[in-house]
């Protein structure tokens, strides 16, 4: 037969002389073969299993062989399960120990087949597996969803039949440890870890010292320090805190940053000198984690500390080391948690200070702290060369909402960078005084684009009449940015002043600046506005007289068409008069 080529595909004659029996037999025999080579591998009898550590080694081997198919591993497992308790050991080791998801799942998986003669494990099985709540993992009646086919046929025929599909998950450890510890246990309430966790203290009086003893050992591997942590912190006792300041010396980051993390979670002060100290490690991410913790923890001695970490810190965050900017961000954050109205004076010094990244601190902090008195050296902050000195600056004077800031935030709506222009007009929209008209109207005249955009906008919430004018010439700018924020600004304040630009506006060939005149033009819903679009209905270009029909329909609820004539006789017979008593009662 020519390779690549199915019987199927080949003439009659052919699978004529085939016999007709390259099939189904063929295939039976095939997987008769892969079943007896499975089966070779790991199956014996249960007295076998109890004989001695030999025969259980080997099947561990078979478990964490990698080189294994994962039928083979899986079978291994169940068999194991079959020795009882003299496995337990080995296979609580190989969950503490193996660093190989797939193993870890499948010693859990053994443990649970064994059931509660594996009582020993609990507490390492607990430790071993991270807080996730899946609502999948078990069905309608409570039982785990993908071993709920095993356990009944293990009542019903009192062993554990070989499967062709593993049921072992390949990276969900919370399904395989919620199963071995429910196999275990018999309880089929607790969920997630942390239950489990809360579970096992009330139980278990040892539960600190194998936490502390777990966090401690090297030998473990990092996922399983890691959770021996979070449960330290289930437990929240007060001896917990030197346990995790050992940690943050440790030689594994991933400890450490870890360790930094839980303190944090303590909110408890006598971990504060050890933070402080991981300020320095080399790690940045465990530099981050104690910064961010230090101000969980609230302690004001940690002020100084963070405050050096920052001196330490390049200048610019393009020059910063990968990872680095986390940590400022940390510690300008952390600051602002920690300081209260006793270090004002501390943070306006800062605002003088050569380092930019200071500098950006001491704007951050005076914006949480609140004092009135930082008004003015925060108003001074708004000319600093550094753009994210000024950005906070804007943001700090936001949150005080002192009108006293308005003409200052007002000059900064025309700064040059972006986020300071933005943070200055939201800064404007919510204090919305009459104050800022002028500075914003000179903006608006000299500005770049964006300034006077942002300018236009804050004209038309503050609604002030006295910025008409000068939008009216904004409106008639080449910017289409700005001449379509400038007749939306228009239409808010509402002058029939604005009616013939903004009718002259309809004319633009930018359609935003087009359609922003057209709503300006129903927002000023004006008599003198109806009578000037009727009278410009005869113009001879159809694309504006469309626009003026569009605009009149809005503000009359009337329809007289392309129709000047008809619009006119309406208008001055009853519609005038219709319109002036329709306004009175609105």
């Amino acid at each position: 037969m020519r390779p690549g080529v199915r019987i199927s595909e080949l003439g009659p004659r052919t699978q004529q002389r085939s016999g007709g029996r390259t099939g189904k037999p063929f295939r039976t025999f095939f997987v008769l073969l892969c079943l007896l080579a499975v089966l070779s591998a790991v199956c014996f009898s249960k007295e076998e299993a109890r004989n001695g550590a030999g025969e259980i080694s080997r099947l561990l081997a078979t478990v964490e062989g990698q080189d294994q198919h994962l039928h083979v591993r899986v079978a291994a497992a169940e068999t194991l399960a079959l020795a009882g308790a003299p496995a337990v050991g080995p296979l609580t080791q190989v969950i503490l120990r193996n660093k190989d998801e797939t193993v870890r799942n499948l010693a859990a998986y053994a443990l649970g087949l064994i059931g509660p003669e594996a009582g020993d494990a609990v507490p390492f099985l607990v430790i071993t597996f991270p807080q996730i709540t899946l609502p999948r993992m078990r069905d309608s009646e409570g039982n785990p969803y993908v071993f709920k086919k095993i356990q009944l046929e293990a009542q019903e025929t009192g062993r554990v039949r070989r499967r062709r599909e593993p049921v072992v998950p390949e990276t969900d450890r919370f399904l395989t440890g919620a199963y071995a510890l429910t196999q275990i246990t018999g309880d089929t309430v607790v969920v997630t870890r942390e239950d489990w966790m809360k579970w096992w203290i009330a139980r278990d009086s040892s539960a600190m010292m194998l936490l502390a003893a777990t966090v401690e050992d090297a030998r473990e591997n990092t996922d399983v320090r890691m959770s021996a942590i979070e449960g330290l912190l289930v437990i929240q006792d007060p001896g917990m805190a030197s346990t995790l300041a050992e940690a943050l010396v440790e030689e594994d980051a991933q400890v450490r940053e870890k360790a930094a993390w839980a303190l944090g979670e303590m909110r408890d002060r006598r971990g504060v000198v050890s933070l402080v100290k991981a300020l320095g490690d080399p790690e940045p991410a465990v530099r981050t984690r104690a910064a961010e913790s230090l101000g969980k923890v609230g302690d004001p001695q940690a002020v100084g500390a963070l405050i050096d970490l920052l001196w330490a810190s390049e200048p610019s965050v393009e020059q910063m080391m990968p990872g680095e900017s986390d940590v400022v961000e940390k510690a300008i954050l952390a600051l602002g948690e920690i300081a209260d109205s006793n270090h004002v004076d501390l943070f306006i010094g800062l605002l003088a200070d050569g380092h930019p990244t200071l500098r950006t601190a001491g704007a951050w902090v005076l914006g949480e702290i609140g004092q009135p008195y930082a008004l003015e050296p925060l108003i001074g902050a708004l000319k600093d060369e550094d753009p994210d000195v000024r950005y906070v600056a804007a943001w700090s004077l936001r949150k005080l909402k002192d009108p006293t800031a308005i003409v200052p935030l007002a000059y900064a709506v025309g700064d040059s960078d972006q986020y300071v222009q933005e943070e200055a007009h939201d800064a404007l929209l919510e204090l919305n005084d009459t104050t800022a008209v002028a500075p914003l109207i000179e903006v608006l005249e000299i500005g770049d684009s964006d300034a006077r955009s942002k300018a236009a906008e804050i004209l038309g919430e503050i609604g002030d009449p006295a910025a008409v004018e000068p939008l009216i010439r904004a409106l008639g700018c080449g910017d289409s940015d700005v001449s379509a924020k400038a007749a939306q600004a228009l239409g808010r304040i509402g002058s029939a002043a604005a009616v013939p630009a903004l009718v002259k506006a309809l004319r633009r060939s930018d359609s935003w600046t087009k359609e922003m005149a057209g709503r300006a033009l129903v927002q000023v819903a004006d008599s003198a506005a109806v009578d000037y679009l009727i009278a410009a209905l005869v113009d001879d270009d159809p694309n504006f007289r469309r626009m003026l029909l569009h605009a009149l329909w809005d503000i009359t609820g009337k329809d007289f068409y392309d129709d000047p004539a008809a619009w006119r006789k309406w208008w001055d017979t009853d519609g005038k008069k219709a319109f002036a008593d329709a306004r009175q009662q609105e």
